[in-house]
This record gives C-alpha cells, structure tokens and sequence, in this order.
C-alpha cells in the first residue's frame, strides 16, 4: 500500500472514529442528516490529505515525514500505540 493509500486510510479511521465518539450526540439528526454529516467528515479528511500530500511535494521535510510513519505496513499502528480506528463509509 503506498503513503498515499495508507495515509487516507488512516485520516478516514480517524474521521470514523470522531463520529463513533460523537454518536450520542448526533442522535438528534435524521438519518439523512447523519449521512450529510459523515460524508462531510470523509470528505474533509480526504481534503487534509490530499493538502498534505500537496505541500509533500514541495518541502522535503513533509515529505520525509510523512514517508516516515507512512512508509512502512503496520507504521500507523505502531505509531497510535496499538490502538486501532474503524473506518465508518
């Protein structure tokens, strides 16, 4: 899997996660609204992706970075202590 992959894999658990965490509260929504409101979340976690994999490409010390927690399988893992994210699409 490369940066790319597992660095949207990583901030869509996260997205996931938040709304897991947030769910008491978001039982007031409609169905619909809740789905406006997780795809909203998806959509702005692929967006900081996709802004960081930008300036990746100009400043080699985002690059490195990135490269260093994301290079390698299991390096998101590692790095979260173990602690696993579920991914909600």
């Amino acid at each position: 899997m490369s940066v790319r992959a597992r660095l949207r894999s990583h901030a869509a658990a996260v997205s996931g996660s938040e709304l897991e965490r947030a769910g008491g509260r978001l039982q007031a929504l409609t169905p619909d609204q809740r789905a406006v409101v997780e795809e909203l979340a998806m959509r702005v976690a692929a967006r900081v992706t996709d802004c960081l994999l930008e300036q990746a490409r100009s400043d080699d010390r985002v690059k490195r970075a990135l490269a260093g927690v994301y290079d390698s399988p299991g390096a998101v893992l590692s790095r979260l202590g173990g602690r696993r994210f579920s991914a909600r699409h």
